[in-house]
């Protein structure tokens, strides 16, 4: 039962963060996200889960830009913070975002993808 509890706390603690969360493998699959980042971009998380910026409808016209940026953090190992990025939301309208992102690491210490965190960048 703890480890349920350890598990339903993660999950809560990551839709309580202020901002877009979102992780993804290293084919650029997304594992996960917040609903925060869900309502930004309009559609429910499982039409997110799996799927690539290229088959996301507000992510696919920076698809590529998201991808070429993902792969050299992935490759490089390093995080790159404070990059100003455009996403398009539900509405289709261009929102200025801040993003933090980083390789996500496996524990023996492999990059098995990314993670990040977006803010507008009116809030920061």
């Amino acid at each position: 039962m703890h480890e349920r509890s350890s598990e339903e706390l993660l999950w809560q603690s990551l839709e309580q963060v202020p901002g877009c969360v979102f992780w993804k493998d290293a084919e650029g699959r997304y594992l996960g996200c917040n609903e925060e980042f869900t309502t930004m971009i309009g559609v429910k998380k499982e039409a997110v889960i799996g799927k690539t910026d290229f088959e996301i409808e507000h992510l696919s016209k920076r698809a590529s830009h998201y991808l070429k940026q993902d792969q050299e953090i992935m490759r490089s190992g390093r995080p790159r913070w404070a990059i100003h990025e455009t996403y398009y939301n539900q509405a289709d309208h261009p929102v200025r975002m801040i993003a933090n992102k980083k390789p996500l690491i496996d524990s023996l210490g492999n990059v098995v993808g990314i993670i990040g965190l977006c803010l507008p960048e009116e809030e920061r």
